[in-house]
């Protein structure tokens, strides 16, 4: 099967699709069913994680768009970025401040926290952050996360990359993967729907130069 995978940089025509999966991945449906506000937050973490990458790859089956990776490495270009992208993401930041104030401040003080605690690590050198990673859940277990992953580390060997995860995603493919946990907190996501518990980790790894 993953030898019917190909690895490329992510297309403008990807974008819809990789809307649909953010949806999911960043957990939309914990705050609205409705499917325009949905959209909206798709749109809206989809842009906001693009427009920091320096790195996007996609990930097609019989250029059927089925898995994304992005990533943001220091002193790399931010070449997906636009004008419109971050006005769109800055509109909808003021939005959210105010329908859900205080939702998102025990995820980012956590995320934060084991941050902090990571660079204070005698030999931690963070010099680049995988943003995002989801896939079309029709093929989950075929192998494209690793292949999104061995793209990256394929152009980043040397470097060491960290991850923000929690247990709402499949966190444990980065231990699979060699990455070590950084930290751990607990928190409470206040939401319309209803308190949602999470843990949060802060996972990095080295990559090998030899690869």
């Amino acid at each position: 099967m993953t030898s019917d995978i190909k690895i490329r940089n992510i297309q403008k025509e990807d974008y819809p699709k990789a809307i649909d999966f953010s949806l999911y991945g960043m957990h939309d449906n914990w705050y609205t069913d409705d499917p325009d506000q949905l959209l909206t937050f798709g749109k809206y973490f989809f842009y906001r994680e693009l427009d920091e990458a320096t790195k996007a790859y996609s990930a097609t089956i019989d250029n059927r768009f089925v898995g994304m990776l992005l990533a943001s490495i220091q002193g790399e270009e931010k070449i997906y970025r636009t004008e419109e992208q971050v006005d769109f993401v800055n509109k909808i930041d003021c939005l959210l401040a105010k329908k859900f104030p205080g939702t998102f401040d025990s995820y980012s003080k956590a995320n934060e926290e084991m941050f902090s605690s990571y660079l204070r690590k005698k030999d931690a050198n963070p010099e680049g952050e995988i943003s995002f990673m989801d896939m079309d859940p029709t093929y989950q277990g075929k192998g494209i996360a690793t292949l999104l992953l061995n793209a990256l580390e394929e152009q980043e060997k040397g470097k060491e990359l960290y991850v923000f995860t929690d247990s709402g995603c499949t966190y444990q493919f980065y231990e699979h993967r060699g990455f070590i946990k950084e930290g751990e907190r607990k928190v409470v996501f206040p939401l319309p729907k209803g308190n949602v518990p999470l843990t949060c980790f802060l996972y990095s790894k080295k990559v090998r130069g030899d690869k």
